[in-house]
């Protein structure tokens, strides 16, 4: 039976403004509701007000671009998405998330409370970004070169491939002059680097090896069970078999590559995904889909909430 996935992305994606289409006045009560108990529940549990930050009324206010706030601001808001959608009947069968999207993806799993993972995904946005001060470095996406030539380019220059986006879109990490080099070599080999933005750090590289150190313990402890439905794993691209699976790839993923192209390729090749839901701001994933997932349509949240939308 071909199966409809969830899928959650992660820091990038955020954006001023993100989720005040669930709070609009003329919204259904219901869904209305559904998300302002997200928000405060969130507010509640760290202290701070969720829909001040994804909503900066003055051009001073930068704590969704940091990486302290970024993460649990796009995991409340991913949630808030999620329950509307369980108020429209669209239970997800496979989930999966891009980076930080992987801890509202076990949510959607059944894995993870809301309330201890705000409480852990706020802590590893914290983490990394104590890292990215004790290692700053930055990232960018590599167009138009294969795997295996970027892995060149990184062997030569001392940086590391961070995400697999698609075939040909794939992120690199490392110190701030070495990427720099890698960008200027990238374009003698045909290929063109571009800065990601909404990042400042260098994530799932060696960089954050000590955000990795500071969460191990934090993630072995949290409440994670065993998935209640598929969860494909961003660091291996293949199926979480228990709880302590999911622990041990929250903990590699902080300085091990996203692989994107495999975690689409299981859900597609081998759990009969047909079709993907992407449960959050924008339409990142979704683009993606276009070229990772030919043969399987994505729909955005928001357009399946307010089917007029654009987006």
């Amino acid at each position: 039976m071909n199966k409809e996935a969830l899928i959650f992305p992660g820091q990038g994606s955020q954006r001023p403004g993100m989720g005040s289409e669930l709070l609009r006045e003329d919204n259904p009560d219901s869904i209305r509701q559904a998300a302002e108990r997200v928000y405060e529940e969130g507010s509640d549990t760290l202290g701070y007000d969720f829909i001040d930050i994804c909503n900066p009324t003055s051009e001073e206010d930068k704590r969704l671009f940091t990486t302290r706030f970024a993460q649990p601001a796009l995991f409340t808001t991913e949630i808030a998405y999620l329950r509307v959608l369980e108020l429209m009947g669209r239970k997800p069968e496979v989930v999966a998330g891009h980076s930080a999207g992987e801890y509202a993806a076990l949510v959607a799993a059944g894995s993870l409370e809301f309330g201890p993972g705000i409480v852990l995904i706020n802590e590893r946005g914290k983490a990394m970004e104590e890292a990215g001060r004790q290692n700053p470095g930055q990232m960018i996406v590599v167009l138009g070169l294969g795997l295996e030539k970027v892995r060149e380019i990184c062997e030569v220059l001392g940086v590391e491939v961070a995400v697999i986006n698609e075939e040909k879109q794939i992120v690199i990490a490392g110190r701030f002059a070495d990427i720099e080099a890698a960008k200027d070599y990238i374009k003698s080999q045909g290929g063109r680097g571009r800065h990601l933005e909404n990042i400042s750090i260098a994530s799932h590289c060696s960089l954050m090896e000590p955000a990795k150190r500071q969460m191990e313990l934090l993630i072995l402890n949290a409440p994670i069970t065993n998935p209640q439905i598929p969860f494909i794993q961003n660091v291996t691209g293949n199926l979480a078999g228990d709880s302590l699976d999911v622990k041990l790839g929250l903990i590699s993923q902080l300085v091990k590559p996203v692989n994107w192209v495999g975690t689409i390729r299981r859900m597609v090749e081998e759990e009969d995904v047909a079709g993907f839901v992407e449960v959050g701001p924008g339409k990142v994933l979704t683009g993606m889909n276009v070229r990772n997932a030919p043969g399987a349509p994505s729909v955005t949240a928001e357009s399946v909430i307010f089917p007029s939308s654009e987006s």
